[in-house]
């Protein structure tokens, strides 16, 4: 069983960072919101996307790429979108901002970020072939819920550590550009 659990965490955790944009995404919502919100958000999505992964796997590599694509391109935009008309605290230098979205509000943005986009992804793929491979649910479950949130605890380092650092106006149109990016790579399958 730890034979399997760290195979999995580590081929995970490999297919995930490896020009994952989800680790950008991550990344760029801590530049806005606060780590607490974000970390319950993402690791319930990526709790629930793992579970699909590991039970419903060979599902997911029988949608068709057209489906994937535009459910990933829709949430990057959308994202794009909240990020875009969020309220920019004031530019004064303060060290807490003056307005701050609400803990649910952000929560729910992080959720959907990385709830709808990217199905079919490496990291969901290998979960799915590492399961029906070892036949053990809740090994390779575990250790792939284990290698998404060292993925996220990374991006979302990076990304708080630019937010005391870079300009709140800078962090938005850099934000959502890149959302709009990932947008574009998701809608033409580019990864």
């Amino acid at each position: 069983m730890i034979q399997v659990f760290f195979t999995s965490y580590l081929v995970v955790l490999l297919a995930e960072l490896v020009g994952d944009k989800l680790l950008f995404t991550t990344g760029i919502l801590a530049t806005r919101y606060r780590a607490s919100p974000i970390l319950i958000g993402v690791v319930t999505a990526f709790a629930l996307k793992m579970l699909v992964a590991v039970w419903f796997g060979y599902l997911i590599l029988r949608l068709a790429g057209w489906i994937i694509a535009t459910l990933s391109a829709l949430t990057f935009i959308s994202t794009a979108i909240i990020l875009w008309k969020e309220k920019l605290p004031s530019e004064e230098p303060i060290v807490v901002p003056t307005t701050v979205p609400s803990f649910l509000r952000s929560a729910v943005v992080s959720f959907s970020a990385v709830f709808f986009a990217e199905w079919g992804d490496a990291g969901q793929l290998a979960a799915a072939g590492l399961a029906a491979t070892y036949r053990s649910f809740l090994v390779v479950w575990l250790a792939a819920m284990l290698a998404m949130i060292t993925k996220t605890l990374f991006a979302a380092g990076v990304g708080t550590g630019l937010r005391h650092r870079l300009p709140q106006t800078l962090m938005r149109y850099g934000g959502t550009a890149t959302m709009l990016v990932l947008a574009v790579m998701a809608a033409f399958r580019v990864d």
